[in-house]
């Protein structure tokens, strides 16, 4: 079971936190509704859940199917939503080794595909409407 408690102090403009047994977490209500911005909030919290879920199911794909991926890295974003609905889009930078072939790179993009379809937290957040998007960038190891 995940369970979470939340600690806050002051007004709006005050900050809490997100405690879990792994640790704690700043939260704040953002400075554009009058909050003091110091800590993530709600959309930033959803954006890096929906992020971490796809980095850790594909860095386990990566090992699992031992796949020339030498360093692996990320980004995500989420801009504004647009009619109610939210796209976050990761940006995986995956630098390979120099004896990845075509195939490995072919086997890669599955990989991609198949963390994406994995991804709890991605699915729900599919199911109700929002956009996850997938632009990965490869370069080789010098």
């Amino acid at each position: 079971m995940t369970k979470v408690k939340i600690l806050w102090s002051g007004t709006t403009k005050g900050n809490g936190k997100v405690i879990s047994e792994a640790g704690e977490i700043p939260i704040a209500i953002p400075g554009h509704l009058q909050g003091s911005g110091k800590g993530l909030d709600p959309k930033a919290l959803l954006t890096s859940s929906a992020a971490t879920c796809f980095f850790m199911t594909f860095k386990h794909l990566i090992e699992a199917r031992k796949l020339p991926v030498t360093d692996f890295s990320m980004e995500s974003a989420a801009p504004e939503m647009k009619n109610g609905n939210l796209t976050i889009t990761h940006y995986p930078e995956l630098v390979l080794s120099q004896e990845a072939s075509d195939e490995d790179v072919d086997s890669i993009k599955r990989a991609i595909e198949s963390a994406d379809r994995s991804c709890a937290v991605g699915n729900l957040l599919k199911e109700a409407g929002s956009e996850i998007l997938i632009e990965p960038h490869f370069t080789k190891s010098k």
